[in-house]
């Protein structure tokens, strides 16, 4: 034979050159072992996949992307009922059920994508039209990801605040 095991031969179709070197070690990829250090580009992946699946409505798709101990943050802001800290999958399901109660997405723009090791940092720029108050606002903002284990195991979120308090301020009655 080639010098290579048989329970080595599966692993050598990966394209990954990381992968190469751990099939000739004898072990997994990197990328399919649990618990292993997945590649900066392997982290983006996911956050563009949670938002493909935000994008088109997969809200379940999206849940089933985060660790059961996620944890996900926006700013506080007063009388605003998306801002704040949720955990685990179930808090991710109530902030996302709240957004689609009190807000519609006018445009939603990821521009760019960073990755240092098991955080992705997502730049982008959104509208939004809350319903109760018949208001818009736009904002840049950042996405701060932290993945493990191919999973979102934390976010958090920072954009114009003052604006998103505004739309959602009720108009003061005459």
């Amino acid at each position: 034979m080639n010098g290579y095991s048989a329970r080595t031969a599966g692993f050598l179709a990966e394209d990954s050159s990381a992968g190469m070197l751990s099939a000739v070690r004898g072990h997994p990829p990197a990328f399919i072992r649990k618990g292993s250090h997945m590649s900066e580009q392997d982290n983006i992946a996911v956050v563009q996949q949670a938002y493909t699946n935000f994008k088109s409505g997969n809200i379940n798709a999206l849940i089933d992307q985060m660790n059961d101990d996620v944890v996900w943050q926006l700013p506080e802001i007063k009388n605003v009922p998306l801002a704040g800290k949720r955990t685990g999958r179930d808090g991710v399901a109530d902030f996302f059920a709240t957004l689609a109660r009190d807000q519609d997405v006018l445009e939603f723009e990821p521009r760019k994508f960073v990755a240092q090791n098991d955080t992705v940092v997502s730049l982008g720029y959104y509208e939004w039209h809350v319903k109760e108050t018949g208001r818009d606002f736009e904002s840049d903002f950042v996405h701060i990801f932290t993945i493990r284990d191919g999973k979102i195991a934390g976010f958090r979120e920072h954009f114009d605040s003052a604006v998103v308090a505004a739309a959602y301020q009720k108009a003061m009655s005459a």
